[in-house]
């Protein structure tokens, strides 16, 4: 999947150098504005902070697998590879 400006595209169709039929453009122009908007957010993979052992100050990224020294589970975001972290109950870790 890629992202696109659509205004942009809007206007490439309406005023560049495309050659097509008013009934042509408008319909491509309604075929553009008729396209669900995404959220780029729901494009970010996710996952959570794991704590392999009590004993040891350490975490785990579950997405990239890397291992964090001290409170990373605090972080909404793995430094690493950028992975959103949910907390186990769905929502996300806020930074303290």
């Amino acid at each position: 999947m890629r992202l696109i400006d659509a205004d942009h595209m809007k206007e490439e169709l309406l005023w560049g150098n495309v050659f097509l039929s008013a009934i042509q453009t408008n319909t491509l122009v309604d075929l553009i504005d008729n396209q669900p908007t995404i959220d780029p957010e729901s494009l970010r993979s996710k996952g959570h902070w794991e704590r392999p052992s009590k004993l040891l100050n350490i975490v785990n990224c579950t997405a990239c697998k890397t291992t964090f020294p001290g409170d990373f589970d605090e972080f909404r975001y793995c430094p690493n590879c950028g992975c959103f972290m949910e907390n186990k109950n769905g929502g996300s870790y806020v930074k303290k």
